[in-house]
């Protein structure tokens, strides 16, 4: 399992792989921003605001490979505004089904803390609906929940709320798994 931070637009391919993961997710699950299978429009407007990013000196596109194949990814956002520069986002987080419960997160977090010393960031925000796999794995992480949207998201007309949470940066160092060195 590598981990990267991809600093070019994305490849003919790594598209591909990165809508195979959010239809996926999205057709199988109800922890992303989609609640079925994307349209070819939602696909090149995903893959488009995800290049955007990717070239924006705001943002990190992390990704964990194996063998090839994109397993995980998270974006990564800075805050420009002075008094809120200590604070990072981290968005479009998805990993694969079968890599799942083989500490795929906190080996990220390695990464994701890396970066956000860099760049002067102390906190980790993030969110997730309520009452998903997804809130409860960032929970278990130790995020905090420091608020609930309600009407976060909708699917066939019903709201669905919204869970907000934050970490310290120092804390979830503390629980990353470093990579493996080679002697």
């Amino acid at each position: 399992m590598n981990f990267y931070w991809v600093e070019k637009t994305l490849s003919d391919r790594d598209q591909q792989q990165l809508l195979f993961l959010a239809n996926h997710v999205a057709q199988n699950e109800k922890t992303v921003g989609f609640h079925e299978k994307l349209t070819r429009n939602q696909e090149k407007i995903y893959i488009s605001n995800i290049n955007l990013y990717i070239n924006s000196t705001t943002h990190g596109f992390l990704v964990a490979r194996n063998n090839d194949e994109i397993i995980f990814h998270v974006l990564i956002s800075l805050k420009n505004e002075p008094n809120a520069q200590h604070i990072a986002n981290a968005s479009k987080v998805i990993a694969h089904p079968a890599y799942r419960g083989k500490k795929i997160f906190r080996r990220a977090l390695f990464y994701i803390t890396q970066y956000c010393e860099e760049h002067g960031a102390v906190k980790l925000l993030l969110d997730a609906r309520k009452g998903t796999s997804a809130e409860e794995i960032w929970k278990h992480m130790g995020f905090i929940e420091w608020g609930v949207l309600p009407g976060y998201a909708k699917v066939d007309n019903v709201e669905i709320d919204g869970s907000f949470m934050y970490q310290s940066i120092d804390y979830l160092k503390s629980i990353s798994i470093a990579p493996m060195r080679l002697q």
